[in-house]
């Protein structure tokens, strides 16, 4: 790897186009090189989780359905919110734009299965999650959203600390508004906000429990040591 990162390799990077050998490679050098991050942030405009609008274009609820059993809410392009909670799910259904329609896995648009494939394998062998497209639009905060995109960059099997996401965001003092926002991620491990830890690794702040942050932490360690 050269001692910086090319466009080309930083765009790469930012789309989840590197194997994960390579991505993980990529992120351990990055973190430590703020030319490097100076280079990935250049292309923060131009990736799915792009800057506040007022409404979410209204062609993106022309079919929205639910995945009861995972809490999948899928418009027909992209993934609206996941969450593994029925309370949580009932809630963001209320906060729809539109009406949901409740309906089996097989009945759900073409990209909520395979939203729920992709989460189901990866529950069951730590299979990493294949890219779809997601959408933001629950959140409004431009901070929040500027924290959920760094925190989509941190690579399978790798961690980062609340603390150095504030500093990739210039904002070396807010590691606390750092776990708020992640607090506030609609997709969880599609945007991997169980791989953000406190200061030594300690696993605190997570929606889900600490229980179940140790759990994917684990799963995608297992998958790791038997895939790579």
């Amino acid at each position: 790897m050269n001692a910086h990162l090319s466009l080309t390799e930083s765009a790469e990077f930012v789309k989840g186009n590197l194997s994960l050998p390579i991505a993980r490679s990529y992120f351990e050098h990055i973190r430590a090189c703020c030319r490097c991050w100076e280079s990935i942030s250049a292309f923060f405009p131009e990736t799915p989780f792009g800057k506040v609008t007022s409404s979410p274009p209204k062609l993106w609820w022309a079919t929205i359905a639910v995945d009861i059993e995972l809490g999948i809410i899928v418009s027909a392009t992209e993934i609206w919110a996941v969450t593994m909670s029925r309370t949580e799910l009932e809630r963001l259904v209320k906060l729809c734009p539109v009406e949901c329609q409740q309906v089996e896995e097989s009945h759900l648009p073409a990209i909520g299965q395979k939203a729920s494939a992709a989460c189901r394998e990866y529950l069951a062998t730590g299979s990493p999650l294949s890219t779809l497209p997601l959408s933001l639009s629950l959140v409004k905060s431009w901070f929040q959203r500027q924290v959920l995109f760094w925190t989509a960059l941190i690579p399978y099997g790798e961690t980062a600390t609340y603390g150095e996401i504030a500093s990739w965001l210039n904002k070396p003092g807010a590691a606390r508004a750092v776990g708020g926002a992640q607090h506030a991620n609609p997709l969880p491990l599609f945007i991997p906000c169980h791989r953000v830890v406190g200061r030594g690794g300690a696993l605190v702040g997570f929606g889900g429990g600490v229980a179940l942050k140790r759990k994917l932490l684990e799963i995608e360690s297992k998958y790791l040591q038997f895939n790579i």
